[in-house]
């Protein structure tokens, strides 16, 4: 998948002529699909990885509290790193495509600059792959099934079928996705509803978008950073960080209610609440997604990580049309973006109460056979 991805995006260097649109949006399609693919083994390698851990070998899952201790330790740190990793080049990246931008004009060239921001886009994914395709093993788990044709064709769909069926078996597990839909959507709501006060209510320019977008990508690598040493320096547990960053998604919302107080002089009315915003937004954008990936991979039945994390993929990608559609309704039946507010806080505040109060993971961990205590 990241090899048909990688060369989507390369080909993109060769579309000068307006004609081919079509294929365009066609290889746009395609390299989507293909990199949330590759986003879904990615992730299923993080519980194996953890589990591979010297420490844990010959135990058969059955762990100390303080195994499972260090475990939690293991599996936070690696995802965090991950998502470390990962922001930081695209904080590098983003700052080559805007010097891309300003130094290549795109008028009268077939838009030069954007075909070698993309191209550039496969060619860093197909080389930095190659540290993957060398050193990662083959992940341990059932054969492919025996079959042919249509049937080995749709094998995935009949796999995620039975999993949906078996989901009285996981109720936590599927507890946890059930909030992590709402959750999902709200703080990446929240995100374009930002930019669009930016853009509209404050007026600001390409530049100063860029630099909220900068802000943010960096905030997100150093709170990735920061709530992984708050956690590990005061022992909490990752389900409480993750509640504090959802926290302050609930507090975005409520200061952006603020705006409908007559006469308010705060509730993104000024361009300081939108610096604000951003590093807000930015410190905690990083880390709700690391700490929600280490719990949910707490959750999965092992050997079945790639089908679980399809799920919890296709959970946050099939949660994306909520909240555009319900802030484009609540436009165009006021005529007022700040609004939005009101639902993007209450989406935010009821599935962090409810994950707070009614989702127990030591018991979903255990439900699942992984990582279980001796005392479970």
């Amino acid at each position: 998948s990241s090899t048909v991805g990688q060369a989507l995006c390369m080909a993109y260097i060769f579309m000068s002529d307006s004609a081919s649109y079509q294929v365009g949006a066609l290889f746009l399609i395609l390299s989507q699909a293909c990199f949330g693919l590759a986003v879904v083994f990615y992730n299923a390698y993080l519980p194996i990885l953890v589990d591979a851990h010297p420490r844990f070998q010959g135990l058969g899952g059955i762990l100390t509290k303080q195994d499972k201790t260090f475990r939690e330790e293991v599996q936070d740190k690696m995802s965090t790193v991950g998502f470390m990793f990962g922001y930081a080049f695209m904080l590098v990246f983003l700052i080559y495509n805007l010097v891309i931008q300003v130094v290549i004009d795109n008028v009268d060239n077939g838009r030069l600059a954007d075909r070698i921001c993309i191209f550039s886009c496969g060619l860093l994914w197909a080389g930095f792959s190659l540290f993957t395709y060398k050193w990662l093993k083959i992940r341990p788990g059932p054969p492919v099934p025996q079959q042919s044709g249509l049937a080995l064709a749709f094998s995935g769909w009949t796999r995620f079928g039975r999993t949906l069926y078996e989901a009285g078996k996981y109720p936590r597990t599927f507890r946890f996705l059930f909030f992590y839909f709402f959750w999902s959507d709200t703080y990446n709501s929240i995100a374009s509803v930002g930019v669009l006060f930016a853009q509209q209510q404050m007026c600001m320019g390409s530049a100063q978008l860029a630099m909220v977008l900068l802000i943010v990508l960096a905030m997100s690598l150093v709170g990735n950073y920061w709530y992984l040493w708050i956690k590990m320096r005061f022992n909490l547990t990752g389900k409480f960080i993750l509640t504090i960053n959802l926290c302050w998604y609930v507090s975005l919302g409520l200061w952006g209610c603020l705006g409908l107080i007559p006469g308010s002089p705060i509730g993104f009315k000024s361009q300081w609440e939108i610096w604000v915003f951003a590093f807000v937004h930015g410190a905690n954008n990083g880390s709700v997604q690391s700490f929600g990936r280490s719990l949910f991979s707490d959750l999965i039945p092992p050997n079945r990580e790639a089908e679980f994390f399809a799920l919890y993929e296709i959970t946050d990608k099939g949660s994306s049309w909520l909240g555009p559609l319900v802030m484009s309704v609540i436009v165009q039946t006021t005529g007022d973006l700040q609004p939005a507010f009101v639902y993007l806080a209450l989406m935010a505040l009821w599935p962090t109460c409810a994950f707070w109060l009614f989702h127990d993971h030591e018991k979903g961990r255990g439900a699942v056979g992984r990582a279980r205590s001796l005392d479970y």
